[in-house]
């Protein structure tokens, strides 16, 4: 566990071998048991988000369009250099989401994406457990986690990856050092 520091380091433009895990610190399994006893009973106190990738709005060629420009336009995401990426995501952005929009409209139910719908169900079912405020967010798209960052009280980010990679929860602290977030917040390692 750690908080988030006030200033963000600044940038070179050199490209540099950084470390992927600039905020987090490894948290043993034992520490990850729920339910947190910490957060029960703080609800006005603790806003405790839960982290996914994200998922489209809808089942369209525009709204995946959408999606898939901000996800793959993330450098930790595809580690290619600007000028040799651009063109590639430029045709994705042209020929995928048609493709894609398709096949999402044959998952997609009356209560949205496959992956909305669970995340909800865990949000709700850990809201019950913590009686504690649980929002669920998306590094990309909508509930966007930048938004949820404006809380003025204390953060608890739970990513929803099973990994820990600089293109999972790597994205999610490099967005809360460049959102400047001086309020406390605390990371649950995946």
């Amino acid at each position: 566990w750690t908080t988030s520091p006030t200033r963000r380091a600044p940038r070179s433009r050199k490209r540099e071998k950084r470390e992927p895990y600039v905020y987090c610190l490894a948290v043993p399994k034992r520490f990850l048991t729920w339910p947190l006893p910490e957060l029960i009973g703080r609800v006005s106190a603790v806003r405790v988000l839960l982290v996914n990738l994200g998922t489209t709005a809808a089942p369209t060629e525009e709204a995946v369009r959408t999606f898939l420009q901000e996800f793959l336009s993330d450098p930790m995401v595809v580690d290619y250099p600007r000028w040799l990426w651009r063109p590639i995501l430029d045709k994705i952005l042209r020929t995928r989401p048609a493709r894609v929009a398709e096949q999402y409209r044959a998952i997609w139910s009356d209560e949205g994406s496959p992956l909305e719908t669970g995340t909800r169900r865990i949000c709700d079912g850990l809201a019950k457990k913590l009686q504690s405020e649980v929002r669920f967010v998306y590094r990309y798209g909508n509930p966007s986690l930048r938004e949820a960052l404006e809380f003025s009280g204390e953060l608890r980010i739970v990513p929803l990856f099973p990994q820990r990679t600089g293109a999972t929860t790597g994205t999610i602290e490099a967005l809360i050092l460049d959102a400047g977030v001086t309020n406390p917040i605390r990371q649950i390692a995946p």
